[in-house]
């Protein structure tokens, strides 16, 4: 398998392709919506573009070290998961594998935010729930993954 966190090309490929989605989006909402500008999309999705200066949905919004201090928090979970890679992959099989994939392409797009812009650009609004973007969405079916991949993995050792 090697010292490389994805062994497969097809993952490099995803992780690259989760990027480019990510922050062609996010550009594309700059670019056309004033900041807070919201358009219906349909009864119950809409197009609203904000700045996250928080966690995932906003959370710790507006907290004076969270920039800075998400970064390294975004640096630590990565470097985990590249150094924990083959441990997790072993216990979890592809599912497991395909999730951190997720995981990684959606962390490095929201980071790559945070470096550049100070802040993370959200604009998926269902109105039920907080305002999202493409990488938190692979961040949270990565997750949703994960876990499910650990779930039938223990089923199988029981």
């Amino acid at each position: 398998m090697g010292n490389n966190i994805f062994p497969s090309k097809l993952q490099k490929i995803i992780v690259f392709l989760i990027i480019i989605l990510d922050q062609l989006t996010k550009l594309l909402v700059r670019k056309s919506f004033f900041l807070y500008e919201s358009r219906p999309v349909t009864s119950f999705l809409s197009l609203t573009y904000i700045h996250n200066t928080g966690m995932a949905w906003g959370f710790f919004q507006g907290k004076a070290y969270s920039n800075i201090a998400f970064i390294f928090i975004m640096l630590f979970i990565l470097a985990c998961f590249a150094f924990f890679y083959k441990q997790i992959t072993q216990h979890g099989g592809k599912l497991s594998e395909y999730a951190i994939t997720l995981v990684f392409g959606g962390a490095l797009g929201n980071l790559i935010d945070r470096i550049f812009l100070g802040n993370v650009v959200d604009f998926i609004d269902f109105h039920f729930f907080p305002v999202f973007n493409v990488a938190d969405s692979c961040i949270s079916v990565g997750g949703v993954m994960l876990f499910i991949s650990f779930l039938v993995r223990k089923k199988q050792i029981l």
